[in-house]
């Protein structure tokens, strides 16, 4: 996962290296759900960074898709 933010012209390489095979904003709050390398990470979108461990969810199995139900 690369993270290019138009604001400030920098990019963030995520530490989760492999395919991203779901990602899926949230919204009305700053986080994006993403699928990497079959885990699912939350990431900040006011930082640019993962979110810290205990807002991180932990998942039995290997994560490929991600979707929020509104």
């Amino acid at each position: 996962l690369s993270i290019y933010n138009a604001n400030n012209g920098q990019v963030v390489i995520g530490s989760d290296l492999g395919d991203v095979t779901g990602i899926q904003p949230l919204s009305g709050r700053p986080q994006v759900y993403v699928v990497e390398n079959g885990e699912l990470r939350n990431w900040s979108t006011l930082t640019d960074a993962l979110a810290p461990p205990q807002q991180q969810m932990d998942i039995v199995g290997q994560a490929v898709d991600v979707k929020l139900v509104d």
